[in-house]
């Protein structure tokens, strides 16, 4: 029937191996501890990837262009291995359809004379993905389980590219994203986001409208 039920009994559609693109959706996690982040990717994060969308687990990977490593042929144990070893190197990381890319930022340095700087986990998928009911819910339960591995002071979901860039944290972005969650120091500080909010199962805060989006 072209669809995919998971152990939780969520159906999702399948998304065409070909065809033209949706556009682009964006989940993106900013955080300052940048050491909780290198520890959890190789290890829980991954695990977490591959029990609920392992989509995201990457097709290829490496640290330059064509990426030198396939998962299906070097395997998990070389990935963790890898993602240990190299997650400060801007690795390459592409995934499966219809999650299409894992961006890792690790700055050298916190804070930096420029600006403040902080890590982020970036996912990208094909927006085809966002007009899903099911992918939406799936999506959802990955965003706010990273969040709670990886504490971020801020993270979202966007349908379109986030208007902040690389590791420079200017503010939470004016335009409203279809999912926004803060913890410390945000929490302290927006206490009208925190009344209307929901708490995540470690006590962060967020909204969303992405699940039931048309």
């Amino acid at each position: 029937q072209g669809t995919v039920e998971t152990p939780r009994g969520v159906q999702r559609l399948e998304i065409e191996r070909e065809g033209t693109g949706g556009g682009l959706l964006e989940l993106s996690w900013f955080v300052e501890d940048v050491a909780l982040l290198t520890r959890v990717l190789p290890g829980e994060m991954l695990d977490l990837f591959q029990r609920t969308i392992p989509e995201v687990l990457p097709r290829r990977y490496g640290l330059w262009e064509p990426p030198q490593f396939k998962l299906a042929t070097d395997g998990i144990d070389h990935l963790r291995g890898f993602l240990a070893k190299h997650v400060r190197d801007n690795v390459i990381w592409y995934g499966h359809k219809p999650c299409q890319y894992v961006f890792i930022s690790v700055p050298d340095r916190l804070p930096d004379p420029r600006g403040i700087r902080c890590g982020r986990l970036r996912l990208d998928l094909d927006g085809k993905a966002a007009r899903d009911r099911a992918w939406r819910v799936e999506l959802t339960r990955l965003w706010l389980s990273v969040a709670d591995l990886i504490q971020p002071f801020y993270a979202e979901i966007r349908t379109g590219e986030c208007p902040t860039k690389s590791w420079w944290w200017n503010g939470i972005a004016m335009a409203t994203p279809s999912a926004l969650l803060i913890g410390k120091p945000y929490a302290a500080l927006w206490p009208d986001f925190v009344s209307a909010a929901r708490p995540s199962a470690t006590g962060l805060h967020y909204l969303e409208h992405f699940v039931e989006a048309a």
